[in-house]
C-alpha cells in the first residue's frame, strides 16, 4: 500500500509541475502591472529585489524546516504562501502592499526550493526506482519549461484584454498546484 502511495507521488508531481509552470503567466506582465498602479521602475526594482532577498534569507531555515517537519509540509506552506502573495497582489494598490506581496512570494519560493526534489528522490528510493531520479527530473523540467513558455507567451496577450486576467489565472493555477500537493504522501517524521 505504501509503495502505491509513493508511486502516486511521481504522478502528482507531474500535475504540480504542470500547474506550477502555468502559474508563471504573471511573469512578463508583473512590471507593467505594477506600473499601472503608479509604481516607478525604482520601486518595482525594490519589490523584485526584496523577493529575491527573502528567498535567499529563508532558504536555509526552510530547508531545515523540511528536514525536521516534512517536505510535504514545506511544499504546502510554500504553495499557500504563493497563493497568499497573489491574493495580496490582486487587492494591492500601493508600494507597501506590493512589497509585502513580493516578500511573501520570496518566502514561498524558499519553502518550495529543494523540498520537491527531495520528496521525489525519497519517493523513488522507497519504490526501488532511485536510478530513475534524473530521468523523472528531466521530464518535470520539460513540463515546467513548456508550460512556462506557454504562460509567458499568453500572459501579455491576456493582460491586453484585462490586466487582472493573468493575476486571476496565476491564482487559479497556483490553487490547482496546491490541491495536488495536498495528496502527496510522506512517511511521518519521528519526534525527537
Amino acid at each position: 500500500m505504501e509503495r502505491e502511495l509513493f508511486s502516486k507521488n511521481i504522478i502528482l508531481f507531474y500535475f504540480i509541475t504542470l500547474f506550477g509552470g502555468l502559474a508563471f503567466i504573471y511573469d512578463l506582465i508583473l512590471v507593467i502591472y505594477y506600473q499601472s498602479f503608479g509604481l516607478s521602475f525604482f520601486q518595482i526594482s525594490i519589490v523584485l529585489i526584496l523577493t529575491s532577498i527573502f528567498t535567499l534569507i529563508f532558504e536555509i531555515p526552510t530547508g531545515a524546516f523540511a528536514d525536521l517537519y516534512g517536505k510535504k509540509k514545506s511544499l504546502l506552506i510554500g504553495s499557500f504562501a504563493f497563493l497568499l502573495s497573489f491574493l495580496i497582489v490582486l487587492f494591492s494598490q500601493n508600494f507597501l502592499s506590493f512589497i509585502i506581496a513580493g516578500s511573501v512570494l520570496g518566502i514561498s519560493f524558499a519553502f518550495n526550493s529543494g523540498a520537491d526534489s527531495a520528496l521525489i528522490y525519497d519517493s523513488l528510493k522507497k519504490i526501488g526506482r532511485k536510478k530513475d531520479y534524473l530521468k523523472i527530473k528531466a521530464r518535470l523540467s520539460v513540463i515546467f519549461l513548456t508550460t512556462t513558455l506557454f504562460s509567458v507567451f499568453f500572459g501579455p496577450y491576456l493582460y491586453s484584454i484585462n490586466k487582472f486576467i493573468p493575476i486571476f489565472l496565476t491564482g487559479a493555477f497556483g490553487f490547482f498546484s496546491f490541491m495536488f500537493t495536498l495528496f502527496l504522501y510522506e512517511t511521518k517524521k519521528l519526534s525527537k
